[in-house]
């Protein structure tokens, strides 16, 4: 399923994979390549980036949408966490912009995505 993550103007809207079964949680982007779509891992407080080939960019999220934690260029065989956070946002490590702590975000579902997939 695909979904679309939307901000408060701190970073464009995007679509994302939503990872929702344990199997697809624990997978993540793993065995993707740099250029993946981002994922939404849901009911995350924890990402681990062994078995990796690239850097990941990752925003641990609450529940009430904000931002708890932000990682930016998490390199392979990391374990990154952040107590209490509800879902993670991941994707391979750019120079674009991404969060900040206390950005707010919002998650709509949209099966059938128009727009350009990163």
């Amino acid at each position: 399923m695909l979904a679309l993550v939307q901000t408060d103007g701190s970073v464009p809207d995007f679509a994302v994979r939503v990872c929702a079964t344990f199997r697809e949680r624990v997978r993540g982007l793993l065995g993707t390549g740099s250029r993946a779509t981002p994922v939404l891992i849901e009911r995350c407080s924890s990402v681990h980036t062994f078995g990796m080939r690239y850097a990941l960019d990752l925003a641990f999220v609450g529940r009430d949408g904000t931002v708890e934690h932000v990682r930016r260029n998490v390199e392979p065989g990391h374990l990154c966490s952040c107590q209490g956070a509800a879902f993670v946002l991941e994707r391979p490590h750019t120079l674009s912009t991404w969060f900040s702590v206390g950005d707010t975000v919002r998650v709509a579902q949209c099966d059938a995505w128009k727009g350009e997939l990163p």
